[in-house]
């Protein structure tokens, strides 16, 4: 009997795995980085290398049902050479999907995010691009615990999309993520809730997509928009719009720790500043494997603004293999203790 049973299980397991899906992707970037810090001293040109692995898993039950997950594990080189985890473990999403839309909760976009197209183009090592004044449209997602609960539905060209997080009164020393909630009484105790619709077609022959998000928790809110399109001489230009009311500005930086349960803490506080209108512009052309492209950004506060400019130059070396430029300057407008300064970097990105 024991040896019946042994055989069945593994002939259970064998069966449940040739019914999954399971993928391994991932990317690998070496090479110079340097420039200044926002406290006006200088960042030391030195080398840089990270690597990012993706695990992703899907399934189809009996009835047509689909579901799946992936788990993000990202990893820098820290002191000493030594490679530390940087994502706290919180890079992970599980969906359920089927002909009525898909269901997706964990580290995933809030509805806003999901429907607007970031104002950036192209790739550079360490991210040099993504300046002071470059807005990743993630509105008041991570506000709590970064759980965030979509549910999105797409027919013809059009996707409809709603989330939520929940304010599950978790302490904001525990969270990997900057709590954005302590910073207003009023944004206490609300949960954090996003609706969105997005246009992806043609428009007069060209690839044209329109994206329109808004999102709020208690007397805070963000309304976005934003156009893409990519004409036929090969010309992409991006363009988004965010408008916001009783939000404050939040400056800060990634620091790592490997010493610390958080490894990846967000250092920043809110200042006086409240934050009034985002404008993000990005042009990228590409040609016989070069792609160039200028990416700016702007926030506008009643104290004054953040803006920044990001260039890039990458080169297709063919099997998932990129040279990558860029150059970016980021300027702080009466913003109290952050200095402009000039980022670049320079190397090779490999993707999996």
């Amino acid at each position: 009997m024991k040896n019946i049973l042994m055989a069945t299980t593994a002939l259970v397991a064998s069966t449940t795995f040739a019914m999954a899906d399971v993928d391994l992707s991932g990317w690998a970037e070496m090479g110079i980085i340097g420039g200044e810090e926002t406290d006006g001293s200088d960042r030391d040109t030195q080398f840089h290398s990270d690597i990012d692995v993706r695990f992703s898993m899907s399934g189809t039950t009996d009835n047509g049902l689909t579901f799946g997950a992936f788990v993000d594990l990202d990893s820098t080189q820290g002191d000493g050479g030594a490679f530390v985890t940087t994502d706290g473990g919180s890079d992970t999403a599980i969906f359920v999907s089927s002909a009525f839309g898909t269901l997706t909760m964990g580290d995933t976009d809030g509805a806003l995010d999901f429907v607007m197209q970031e104002a950036i183009i192209g790739g550079t090592i360490d991210d040099v691009h993504e300046h002071a004044g470059y807005n990743g449209n993630s509105g008041l997602d991570g506000t709590y615990d970064g759980q965030v609960a979509r549910y999105d539905y797409s027919f013809g060209d059009f996707s409809v999309a709603v989330s939520a997080e929940i304010d599950d009164d978790r302490d904001s020393d525990s969270d990997a993520d900057f709590d954005f909630g302590d910073s207003l009484d009023e944004i206490e105790d609300d949960n954090v809730l996003a609706v969105g619709v997005r246009y992806a077609g043609t428009f007069a022959g060209n690839d044209f997509g329109a994206g329109l998000g808004y999102q709020q928790a208690g007397d805070t809110n963000v309304t976005g928009l934003s156009l893409d399109t990519i004409l036929g001489f090969g010309l992409q230009v991006i363009f988004n719009y965010s408008t916001y009311d009783n939000a404050p500005l939040v400056v800060g930086t990634v620091q790592q720790d490997p010493t610390s349960p958080i490894q990846n803490e967000f250092v920043g506080q809110p200042n006086n500043a409240m934050l009034d209108n985002h404008y993000g512009l990005a042009l990228g052309y590409d040609i016989a494997g070069f792609k160039v492209a200028a990416n700016y950004g702007i926030f506008e506060t009643d104290q004054g603004d953040v803006q920044g400019l990001g260039l890039i130059a990458n080169y297709d070396l063919g099997g998932g293999a990129n040279l990558q430029g860029g150059w970016a300057r980021s300027e702080y407008d009466n913003i109290g203790g952050f200095e402009d300064t000039d980022n670049f970097s320079l190397g090779i990105r490999m993707n999996f």
